[in-house]
């Protein structure tokens, strides 16, 4: 009785933790021109570089945050400023009405 007591407030605990802290609540401070280290310092270091290449208009870096039960945020950094952001969004399929 008392183990399933401790489990359900540990699951309860839990649960109650990630939505505050989801990063969709964060990505809502998140804005253009900000630093690549404004951004990590806001969203985590936990992301993945999807990308780094020189153009004629500077060094661009393109980040992906993969959480578990959202979609990914995708951030690009021109010269290590924020130039665009977005969460991906699961494609359509043109079939299903």
């Amino acid at each position: 009785m008392i183990r399933n007591l401790c489990c359900t407030i540990l699951l309860i605990l839990a649960f109650t933790s990630c939505g505050s802290s989801s990063l969709m609540q964060k990505s809502k401070t998140i804005e253009l021109g900000m630093s690549r280290k404004e951004v990590t310092d806001i969203m985590g270091n936990g992301y993945r570089m999807l990308a780094a290449r020189t153009t004629s208009d500077g060094n661009l870096e393109t980040i992906r945050y993969e959480p578990v039960l959202e979609y990914p945020y995708v951030f690009s950094f021109l010269d290590n400023r924020l130039v665009e952001w977005f969460q991906e969004t699961p494609p359509t399929d043109p079939y299903v009405n």
